[in-house]
Formats: C-alpha cells, sequence, structure tokens
C-alpha cells in the first residue's frame, strides 16, 4: 500500500502522552481545589475525571494540528503560549469542574446566591494552569495579574468568545510583560 501521508508528517499524541497529560491536570486540578475550598469552605466542587481527559486530548489534538499544518519544523515542542491557549480554549468550554448543587426548590432556595462567583470556576482554573506554564518557561516561580486585569480576563473567558488566535495573543502578551519585554513605545 503506497502511504499518502507526506515525509514529515508528524504522527498524532499517543494514549500514553494522552493520559500523561491528564494526570498532569488532574493534579494541577486538585491543587487547586484545594486552595479554593480554603477561600470558600462552603462550597462543594468535584472534577469529572472523563471530561478532564476530554480536554486532554481535545487541547493535544489541537497543539497536534498546529504543529504539523503551522510550523516548518513539527517535531519541535510546542511552546507555552500554544499550550496555554489550547488548554484554556477546552476548560473553559468543556467545563470540567462542577460545583454539586441542591436539586430541590426548597433546598435550592436556602442555598441561592446571586453573587455566587463559582460559575467562574474553570475560567479560573484555564488561568490558573495557564500562567503556571508561562511561568515555567519564562523561568520565573509564578505570575501573578493585576486584580482588575484578572478580573477582566475570567469575564472575558465567561461571557466573551475569544478565539484560539485571541488566546494565542493574551497570553503572548503576559510572556512578554513577564520577560519585561516593552510591549508599547511613546515617542
Amino acid at each position: 500500500m503506497i502511504s499518502s501521508l507526506p515525509p514529515d508528517y508528524l504522527p498524532r499524541y499517543t494514549v500514553a502522552e494522552i493520559n500523561e497529560r491528564f494526570v498532569h491536570l488532574m493534579e494541577r486540578c486538585a491543587v487547586f481545589l484545594t486552595h479554593l475550598t480554603k477561600r470558600h469552605p462552603t462550597w462543594d466542587l468535584r472534577i469529572d475525571p472523563v471530561t478532564m481527559k476530554n480536554v486532554a486530548q481535545s487541547a493535544m489534538d489541537d497543539i497536534w494540528r498546529y504543529k504539523n499544518y503551522h510550523l516548518v519544523d513539527p517535531s519541535k515542542f510546542s511552546d507555552a503560549v500554544k499550550r496555554s491557549s489550547y488548554f484554556t480554549k477546552w476548560i473553559v468550554k468543556l467545563r470540567p469542574i462542577y460545583h454539586v448543587r441542591p436539586l430541590t426548590a426548597a433546598a435550592f432556595k436556602t442555598h441561592f446566591d446571586k453573587d455566587d462567583s463559582s460559575l467562574l470556576v474553570n475560567e479560573e482554573f484555564s488561568l490558573y494552569i495557564s500562567l503556571q506554564t508561562l511561568a515555567s518557561d519564562v523561568g520565573v516561580d509564578k505570575i501573578s495579574l493585576e486584580p482588575d486585569f484578572f478580573a477582566d480576563i475570567l469575564y472575558d473567558f465567561h461571557f466573551r468568545h475569544l478565539n484560539d488566535d485571541a488566546l494565542l495573543g493574551l497570553y503572548q502578551i503576559i510572556k512578554y510583560r513577564a520577560q519585561k519585554k516593552e510591549l508599547v513605545r511613546t515617542s
């Protein structure tokens, strides 16, 4: 049989590689939820492992496509900006973290809080894991965002549709600032 694949074709990620990323995501999510539960002890947050596995698979599929169709050397590792963007995309879209809530109307009334910020937990997790990824790439211990900027990003992740290119641009800007690169020149 004659293969129609180009000679520089890069095979998809293996099941073992996807499982490794899934385990990493689950471990980072457990740490994230531990910190979050300290701030919000009444929240009953859980991780859906099937959904998290889907996050790992989907993000790695996007990374694979990017490497095959956009990189001059597809054997290169994807950079932190790409990983951050694609994992954000799929965490926000698939929502692997959920809040267990009462189902009866009476119980719901007693637990309802119009200022409940738990609806943003997946957005916050995606930003948490992405900032860790960028910090590791830049060689710093931690990247922290100014509180208003952090809140604006969470709002945008939740209420707006940021496509892959917008996420790539956002994380590239954050990476440049973490590297103390000048972004705007006046004069």
